[in-house]
């Protein structure tokens, strides 16, 4: 049996409950956040070697124009958004790399073990790809995204790093 290719790991929530048990999904929102914390937390652990060596890169992704596409084509028009956005970062990350939503229309990538050129790298791959035209309820409409870096160094806070690529 042909083995399938390692992907990158990718966490995700696309449910959008009613408003009275929003809470809900709130609490997964901050489940991915959490999680996404940890791994880029455990790509930031010193470790003998590493000591200060900045070579973990954050990228943060802002989608620009989501709500409007929301506003104007509905909710499922904007689930389309997030889906196309997440198996599109997929495809540019690299194996090792982790892809989360933190929630509404923001995203993060943590790259470990990667050079400042190739962060850029990354970077511009991640904004070709998202500023390809998206199929949306019969429209192509393009929604792009903003995409802030942070090279950070081993030993650094997880938030703090997320900070600075936000």
């Amino acid at each position: 049996m042909e083995s399938l290719p390692y992907q990158p790991q990718i966490l995700l929530n696309f449910r959008y409950p009613d408003p009275a048990p929003r809470r809900q999904d709130h609490d997964e929102d901050d489940t991915h956040h959490t999680l996404f914390n940890a791994r880029l937390a455990d790509a930031l652990a010193p470790r003998p070697g590493r000591e200060g060596r900045r070579d973990v890169g954050v990228l943060y992704l802002d989608l620009d124009g989501f709500k409007a596409i929301n506003d104007t084509h509905g909710h499922d028009a904007g689930v389309e958004v997030l889906l196309t956005t997440a198996q599109r970062l997929r495809t540019v990350s690299r194996p090792q790399d982790t892809v989360a939503r933190l929630g509404g229309h923001e995203f993060a990538v943590a790259a470990p073990r990667i050079t400042a050129r190739g962060l850029l790298g990354l970077a511009d791959r991640i904004t070709t790809a998202l500023a390809e035209p998206q199929l949306i309820h019969g429209t192509h409409s393009t929604v792009p995204a903003s995409v802030g870096t942070y090279l950070a160094a081993t030993g650094e806070p997880a938030s703090e790093a997320l900070r600075h690529a936000d």
